[in-house]
């Protein structure tokens, strides 16, 4: 089913966000699948969605361990269970580079691990753009690379959006480029400069050009301690755009336990993310302290 998509893929009889979402299942990290997987692989060894599959579950387990946490944060005891994980993924992903002809989801996914460790990936996006022309997966896995909190410039990130690859593109995947940029300079200012008011002028500019539920999000943390209101419209708005999002689901999940006392649905939705595989959910569970997670499960009888 899956080879069969990719084949569509392919041939232009199916858009690529479409076949993404055909993998979403594997985008997060689900203990149960593992052995599933790695017997599916096991068993058709040149199978491009196979090596596709356990790559990118090994990669979400990557991420399960790393958080998304600065670096500096990450407990010490985690990275070791990182590096294992980015082992296994790199290896199924440069088999599924060489099951197909044009493995984009593969090379995104190859080129995010090595954003994770901070390598450079211009190497793996050149080939990547030869092979996959019209991808926009690799292009937005690329800007993620020249993020400045992973080593990149603001500069760089619109330099980027000036490439002539980018003109086999359709209109509205290069929008959704543009946008995407404002999305991670409106991160950068919330995050790493503390520039709220410009952190929510740099989400509603990437809502202007494009909706999608990652500035949406963006824009609802950025509001979490100016307009309540309006941070929860934000957030339940880029949950409906993209319900398969696990850590959609678990952002607002935790805004509603921590800002509205919405017990009952804020932990129901925080369980259901982490189950789902997202490292936000299980990180806030893991971490947060006993007591607290006991008070939040006896408050959601009630609330």
């Amino acid at each position: 089913m899956l080879n069969a998509l990719q084949a569509a893929f392919e041939r232009r009889e199916l858009p690529e966000k479409d076949l993404r979402r055909a993998f979403a299942l594997f985008e997060g990290y689900q203990p149960k699948l593992t052995a599933h997987v790695q017997r599916w692989t096991e068993a058709h060894p040149g199978s491009y969605a196979a090596h596709l599959a356990l790559g990118a579950h090994l990669a979400s387990e990557a991420w399960w361990h790393r958080t998304y946490r600065r670096a500096m944060d990450v407990p010490e005891k985690n990275w070791a269970r990182v590096a294992q994980a980015c082992e296994g993924a790199a290896g199924q992903l440069n088999d599924a580079m060489r099951s197909t002809a044009e493995p984009s989801l593969a090379a995104a996914t190859r080129m995010e691990l090595k954003t994770l460790w901070s390598q450079d990936t211009w190497d793996g996006y050149i080939e990547a753009v030869q092979r996959c022309p019209t991808s926009l997966a690799v292009r937005l896995a690329k800007i993620g690379d020249l993020r400045p909190e992973w080593g990149g410039s603001i500069e760089g990130m619109y330099a980027f959006l000036q490439r002539p690859e980018h003109a086999s593109l359709s209109d509205e995947d290069r929008l959704a480029l543009h946008a995407n940029v404002l999305h991670c300079e409106g991160h950068h200012l919330k995050h790493f400069q503390n520039d709220i008011p410009g952190a929510i002028a740099k989400f509603e500019a990437s809502l202007a050009v494009q909706v999608s539920s990652y500035a949406l999000s963006g824009l609802a943390d950025a509001l979490e301690s100016t307009d309540i209101h309006r941070a929860e419209q934000a957030y339940r708005q880029a949950l409906a755009l993209e319900p398969y999002k696990r850590d959609g689901r678990a952002q607002l999940g935790l805004f509603l336990i921590l800002h509205r006392q919405q017990y009952r649905e804020g932990m129901k939705l925080v369980r259901q993310a982490r189950a789902a595989g997202s490292p936000l959910a299980n990180d806030f569970m893991s971490n947060a302290p006993r007591w607290l997670i006991v008070l939040f499960s006896g408050l959601a009888l009630f609330r």
